[in-house]
């Protein structure tokens, strides 16, 4: 055969080949695009919606209640659907265009989660009672019977928050019976009983804490005592009492009980908030109450109480086995020991580390929340119904995204269903909210130093000598953000919280190497650096530590209160 011959034959068998090849390869290529830039969009439209989520929660305090919560929740996914169809250019479509690829959105929170999916729309009693008397008086209702409930056929699917889900866990043990939530951190919630006795204690978990007598505790080489902190004050302004159109800047003592920061008057007589940043009286507290800030005090007299009733109880030998686990849909249930291990939950109680990343405790605490989670959530997705032609199911999280979720007030959105070239677009989105009210994490204080900075908890100057920590004081981060108040006038006032310096209310600039450009840091945990022995370590320690029980303590609990 000729070699002409034989190059007709290759390029009638390769050419072809090549082509399919080319037009394979560049269909892979844009699909691998269009993946990307899906996911791209949707993390932009999942961190608006945390955005939103952050600006409506520090518009006022009262948003960590549950009503203002739920509300709240319910605007961040609206402005997640608008951010989806802008970047998606479907500004025009309502969100009917869009739910049906957007399975569940999920809503991480302190001690437990919110998911916004769809779900059957049924009648209450009082519901269906109107129905019958309507049906009676000769209009026809759609209605079916279905289980007991009469389901409205024309609204049969409606997209909403369904309840709230807590980390909780039942743990069963001889005649030990009891309940643990858990939360982002080392607070716990323990109710259930012993026999024929009630347990009931809530609590961080605390190795170190350790009572001297009934007005003194130790944690960890600091001594913190019934009213040794004294009035916290912060500054705010809010009166024109020069009469020549400024504001005046004023130190108010406060105190932040139940997530609500209280102040005293300036003549010393009322104690007053601030809602949606309008004043608002109140005669729940005592200008004395505010005045003595006993949160440090109490938080670790709740953190002793917590760690003396576990360890005097048979809760210090519950095990991980011991969790008493959800039947599945089949009638079984998933072995505890196989899911969690065999390990004592408060062993390292005694041993003086549950309170550390790495603890066995902290790693209990997230297996948890991860099943809860997984769990309710695949169960969400798989019954989503949608005319798109995908089957719905929930992706595989990578360990540190579920990291990610366990220890930070999060959300999760997902979109699927969406074709992208050779396969359906099956994309999720996990963006953290590090600017909240609800959570005071390790790295979350701040120091204050008298000469009008504020330093990161790691920052290198305050360890080797080159700031002075005379009069330094330890603040929640959340109480450098911008604040709002609403004037008599309707007039805003919009500032940054001063703080006393040197007896003089002063506006303070953040540390430029540890706040502004995140550097001069150590690199090692928060507690690693507090606990390390050194120049001014004792003095961090201690205003570290006092202003970490005060800020906690402060956070929204529904029963922590002070005494009248």
């Amino acid at each position: 055969m000729k070699l002409q011959n034989l190059a007709v034959i290759f390029i009638i068998i390769i050419l072809p080949i090549s082509v399919v090849l080319a037009n394979y390869t560049a269909n892979r290529v844009q699909t691998l695009r269009l993946q990307i830039s899906y996911d791209e969009k949707l993390d932009n439209a999942t961190a608006d919606a945390v955005e939103a989520f952050q600006i409506n929660t520090f518009n006022g305090d009262e948003s960590i209640l549950a009503n203002y919560k739920i509300e709240n929740i319910e605007a961040a996914v609206n402005a997640f659907y608008t951010s989806v169809r802008t970047n998606f250019s479907m500004s025009g479509y309502n969100n009917k265009a869009i739910e049906e690829f957007i399975p569940a959105v999920v809503f991480i929170l302190y001690d437990g989660y919110y998911i916004y999916s769809p779900y059957q729309n049924t009648w209450d009693e009082e519901t269906i009672q109107y129905s019958e008397n309507y049906r009676n008086s000769g209009t026809d209702v759609k209605t079916t019977y279905n289980g007991g409930l009469y389901t409205d056929n024309s609204r049969e699917t409606l997209f909403g928050l369904k309840p709230y889900i807590y980390y909780s866990c039942r743990y069963v043990s001889g005649n030990l019976d009891v309940v643990i939530t858990y939360s982002l951190d080392n607070y716990v919630t323990i109710k259930g009983k012993n026999g024929s006795e009630a347990i009931d204690v809530k609590g961080y978990l605390l190795s170190g804490v350790e009572k001297v007598n009934d007005y003194t505790y130790t944690y960890n080489g600091v001594t913190i005592s019934q009213g040794g902190e004294g009035t916290v004050y912060e500054n705010l302004r809010l009166e024109d009492v020069n009469g020549d159109g400024t504001i005046d800047i004023f130190p108010y003592a406060c105190r932040k009980i139940n997530g609500v920061k209280y102040y005293v008057s300036r003549d010393g007589s009322k104690v007053f908030s601030f809602l949606n940043g309008v004043r608002h009286d109140t005669t729940q507290y005592t200008p004395e109450q505010i005045k003595k800030n006993d949160n440090a005090y109490k938080y670790y007299e709740e953190a002793y109480n917590l760690k003396t009733v576990i360890e005097t109880t048979e809760i210090g030998n519950l095990r991980t086995s011991d969790a008493v686990l959800v039947q599945n849909s089949d009638d079984t249930t998933q072995n505890a020991s196989e899911l969690f291990g065999d390990i004592k939950i408060f062993d390292e109680l005694q041993n003086g580390t549950i309170e550390e990343e790495n603890s066995m405790f902290n790693s209990h605490r997230m297996d948890v929340i991860k099943y809860s989670v997984e769990r309710n959530l695949s169960v969400a997705i798989s019954n989503f119904i949608s005319s798109a032609s995908a089957n719905f199911q929930m992706p595989e999280l990578m360990p540190d995204e579920w990291d990610t979720v366990a220890n930070n007030i999060t959300m999760i959105t997902f979109l699927q269903g969406l074709p992208i070239g050779g396969k359906i677009y099956n994309g999720y989105s996990i963006i953290a909210n590090n600017r909240n009210k609800e959570l005071v994490s390790d790295d979350s204080i701040y120091i204050v130093t008298q000469d009008g900075t504020y330093h990161d908890i790691r920052d290198n100057d305050l360890y080797d000598g080159s700031v002075s920590l005379s009069g330094a004081i330890g603040r929640s981060a959340m109480d450098f953000e911008r604040e709002t108040i609403i004037n008599d006038d309707q007039t805003k006032n919009y500032y940054f919280p001063a703080f006393v310096i040197n007896q003089t209310p002063t506006v303070l600039t953040g540390c430029y190497g540890s706040i502004v450009r995140r550097e001069n840091i150590k690199d090692e945990t928060v507690l690693e650096v507090v606990n390390s022995s050194g120049s001014g370590s004792t003095n961090i320690k201690q205003i570290y530590y006092i202003a970490l029980g005060r800020e906690r303590y402060g956070l929204y609990r529904p029963d922590n209160d002070i005494e009248p």
